[in-house]
């Protein structure tokens, strides 16, 4: 296991899926999945799942500002 703090979350596969569709061989797959998880996405975004809830609040934001009508229909859900 290379890093601990860092288990499976669903979801890695459709970000590892986008990447093999850019055209990168295997190895450079695992090894931009490894750079974006334990590089440049903070610990907490996974682990605690703040950087997700600060996510969703930023898309919340962007969404009520481009598409009012969709916005208030997503948070009536």
């Amino acid at each position: 296991r290379r890093n601990p703090y860092v288990g499976y979350c669903q979801g890695m596969n459709f970000i590892l899926h986008f990447i093999m569709t850019m055209g990168f061989e295997d190895e450079e797959c695992f090894w931009l999945l490894f750079t974006l998880i334990e590089e440049i996405v903070p610990l907490g975004y996974y682990t605690n799942m703040s950087g997700v809830a600060v996510d969703i609040k930023i898309l919340q934001i962007i969404l009520g500002l481009l598409h009012p009508t969709l916005s208030k229909k997503l948070l009536s859900l």
